[in-house]
């Protein structure tokens, strides 16, 4: 009798497909899931907006100024000394919350690496996907922070986002962390963030970095993994790109520069002063605004007083008229 065609299908033996094959049917299930999110976020994105408060205070734990707890493995150290950028996953204990951070070090200093992660203002050149990036608000808090608010406009999966973010950065500590403004409201639903930066030497610094952002709609798992990842690649790449093209092109530390950001660096130029005495009086003292620098003077036949505060600086001459001014090194 003949065999039942149908039965003797099910009997064959099953078809491998080449490995090429898989990878290009692998990509284009992974396109196909990137091109749902838009259309799963499309319904629950209203718009950002300047005049409304965001839609809650927060929803993801904040990062701290400081460095991280983090430990590495002998492995991860030679990884990380041959140039590789490494992934771990950070446990907060208190909250038990999860997130990855990606470290990696940098051939240039840390100040270098500061001045690029601070130079918010070139972001649309240094940073793929940041059309523009606008600071609305500028403050220097009494505890030698500086907060800076800004506004991001952003492409990402043939989607358009802009939001609103509050960055707090602390030069003692060499460290930058953000979150949502939200005194704003923005099209996403909640986003924290870090920078770390640790001197290795004069000419080499490691770097921590960790992000946590949250989308308005649903997103599956998995895919808010592989965002997660790819971001954190993205950032610690840039920087590191940067970084090593500034260092590169000859650029030389200013004298109290700590790496804080050509945003500061304007700001100091501004307040430069400079004291150039020609003749003093024998018969009265001088009085001059105090300007933003100390002074360091080579006194000829006389001797210059200098303090930085109050506002006032005394000079008494004793023997000469002239004093000749050496250097002068900001505060």
């Amino acid at each position: 009798a003949e065999p039942n065609s149908t039965m003797t299908a099910h009997r064959r033996a099953p078809v491998h497909m080449p490995t090429t094959r898989l990878r290009s049917t692998s990509r284009r299930l992974a396109a196909g899931v990137f091109g749902l999110i838009p259309l799963l976020l499309i319904s629950s994105t209203s718009g950002s907006s300047t005049t409304e408060p965001h839609y809650h205070q927060g929803k993801l734990d904040k990062y701290e100024n400081g460095p991280p707890s983090l430990l590495l493995t002998s492995k991860e150290s030679e990884e990380l000394a041959e140039g590789k950028a490494i992934m771990q996953v950070v446990v907060n204990p208190v909250t038990n919350t999860r997130r990855l951070m990606m470290v990696r070090d940098i051939a240039a200093p840390s100040w270098v690496v500061l001045d690029r992660i601070m130079d918010l203002d070139n972001y649309p050149k240094m940073v793929q996907g940041v059309d523009r990036l606008e600071r609305y608000a500028e403050v220097d808090l009494p505890d030698g922070t500086q907060e800076i608010r800004a506004r991001y406009d952003i492409h990402a999966l043939h989607m358009k986002f802009t939001y609103y973010m509050l960055h707090r950065y602390d030069p003692k500590q060499r460290c930058l962390t953000f979150h949502l403004d939200y005194s704003r409201q923005s099209d996403l639903d909640d986003s924290v963030g870090y920078w770390y930066v640790l001197p290795q030497s004069n000419e080499a610094c490691r770097v921590y970095y960790s992000c946590d952002t949250k989308l308005r709609g649903w997103v599956p798992g998995p895919v808010y993994a592989l965002l997660g990842k790819t971001a954190l690649r993205q950032a610690t790449t840039w920087v590191h790109a940067e970084a090593i093209k500034q260092w590169a092109s000859g650029m030389q530390r200013s004298p109290d520069a700590d790496g804080i950001g050509s945003w500061l660096s304007k700001r100091r130029q501004a307040a430069e002063k400079l004291i150039r005495p020609r003749s003093i009086s024998l018969s009265k003292r001088v009085k001059q605004a105090e300007p933003t620098h100390f002074i360091k003077s080579e006194p000829t036949h006389f001797m210059h007083y200098a303090t930085p505060k109050p506002f006032t600086r005394l000079v008494t001459p004793l023997a000469c008229r002239r004093c000749k001014v050496v250097s002068a090194t900001a505060v």
